[in-house]
């Protein structure tokens, strides 16, 4: 096993609404703070190797707990190192359910957070993020997986992600489109998998 198999970043703050703004800049001392020292050994000199080794990574925007916030999962898209500061710019992923104070402060053992979230801080822990969530059913596509795609309609998947795609490109028309495509689709496998006869003229 590599030293950063199912490793993830934790980035925790308690400046408010900090992580909607695709940017957030820590003190290079933060870095790293209760971090294995094997992965500190192979990520504290921050070259493009270890920058890029981060980016790979999925990430935990947190707040401490005083804040009471809703944690985000994402990425970091970009770390700019300066002389004491470590910028990092992030991109939020919305597949994923927020998480509540509470809810991960059930998770905080199975996450390898063994302290409470009580300090601005980077740390790397070893858990693996995706499947722990995916686990505790905080996945936003969960609801679409396990439904078979009706004959002569498209792939689930293949709407959801043109949905995305419009919405992406500003085109709310054709988004709202793809949406009620897909959402009849769902409703339809739905009444489909309850025994429920469909009439698609109707």
């Amino acid at each position: 096993m590599g030293v950063l198999d199912k490793t993830y970043n934790l980035l925790v703050t308690a400046a408010r609404d900090a992580w909607k703004h695709g940017v957030y800049e820590y003190d290079v001392s933060r870095f790293l703070e209760r971090t294995d020292p094997e992965i500190v050994e192979r990520l504290e000199s921050l070259d493009q190797r270890a920058r890029d080794e981060l980016m790979r990574m999925p990430a935990l925007f947190a707040y401490e707990s005083q804040r009471g916030a809703l944690a985000k999962v994402g990425r970091i898209t970009d770390i700019l190192v300066r002389s004491s500061t470590l910028r990092v710019a992030l991109e939020l992923d919305g597949s994923w359910r927020p998480i509540t104070p509470a809810g991960l402060e059930k998770m905080r053992m199975v996450l390898d957070i063994d302290w409470p979230l009580s300090r601005t801080h980077w740390s790397v822990r070893r858990a693996d993020l995706l499947k722990v969530l995916r686990d505790r059913g905080l996945s936003q596509r969960a609801h679409l997986e396990g439904i078979d795609a009706l004959e002569g309609e498209p792939d689930l998947e293949a709407v959801e992600t043109a949905v995305r795609d419009s919405i992406d490109k500003n085109q709310l028309a054709a988004g709202l489109d793809r949406l009620h495509t897909l959402a009849t689709k769902t409703i339809r496998a739905f009444a489909r998998s309850r025994g429920v006869v469909i009439d698609k003229t109707k």
